[in-house]
């Protein structure tokens, strides 16, 4: 299941880094609830410019993310 895989790589994130995660899910989150009532309101589709907010943030916040997971994982192994 890639539900019970992705929960344990959250589940093994430092604090600081679930909580930007958190920060950024919010931030999308609102952006697209935004952008759906204006598509709503409008009768048409708008840009769909939450991308904008989600995409650069997110692919910064996942390299983050990749890099302090395996450095954690190059110490565990160095000390054994």
């Amino acid at each position: 299941d890639g539900t019970a895989a992705a929960d344990g790589v959250f589940a093994r994130l430092p604090t600081a880094l679930k909580v930007l995660w958190t920060i950024w899910l919010t931030v999308v989150a609102i952006n697209v609830v935004v952008w759906a009532l204006v598509s709503a309101t409008s009768a048409q589709l708008a840009y769909p410019w939450p991308v904008w907010v989600a995409g650069p943030y997110g692919a910064v916040l996942a390299a983050i993310s990749v890099c302090v997971m395996q450095c954690r994982t190059t110490v565990r192994a160095s000390r054994r």
